[in-house]
């Protein structure tokens, strides 16, 4: 097996995570017959629970920005809960070009750096429930963040009014 002496870095530095919402609701009052009921019952497979993924980024200062990511799991027949977390990492361009531009970095590797830390989110929220915990299946953050509209972004439009946003390079390089 071979392995480089230094892993190529991203030029980018995560400053800090923290919630920006953690929401979690029983839809309905449970009654001790309902409460022993769930008990008995299985949780729902991961892939049966439906959640949607959330992704929006903003430009703070030159070479800062804010990269959020959020689920919202939907109740279903058998787990009426509803739960809704939203992170925000806070990111610094690191001295020096970034090896990665800053689009791929913002909306493939800063979501795949949050996702830990929904899943984490989630599945303490879901296991103080009368459901069980859940977990947040595996992701392909690739795949899913490719269907995103990075036009769309508060952050691309930040950088379309002041491209100096950027600080980094020609904003056509970057995005």
């Amino acid at each position: 097996m071979t392995t480089p002496d230094k892993p190529p870095l991203a030029g980018y530095r995560l400053l800090q995570v923290y919630a920006l919402e953690q929401h979690y609701k029983v839809l309905e009052p449970l009654d001790a017959a309902d409460s022993a009921q769930a008990e008995e019952q299985p949780a729902p497979d991961a892939d049966e629970r439906p959640f949607r993924v959330i992704w929006d980024w903003q430009m703070s200062d030159a070479g800062t920005f804010a990269v959020f990511l959020g689920i919202v799991v939907e109740p279903t027949s058998t787990v009426r809960e509803e739960v809704r977390v939203g992170m925000i990492g806070e990111f610094a361009v690191q001295v020096g070009t970034p090896s990665l531009a800053l689009r791929p970095f913002v909306q493939t590797s800063a979501p795949a750096i949050l996702f830990p830390y929904l899943r984490e989110t989630i599945q303490s929220l879901t296991g103080r429930g009368p459901f069980g915990g859940w977990t947040v299946p595996p992701i392909n953050v690739m795949a899913m963040t490719s269907g995103y509209d990075f036009e769309g972004t508060t952050g691309a439009g930040q950088i379309r009014e002041n491209p100096e946003l950027v600080g980094l390079a020609e904003p056509s390089e970057q995005m």
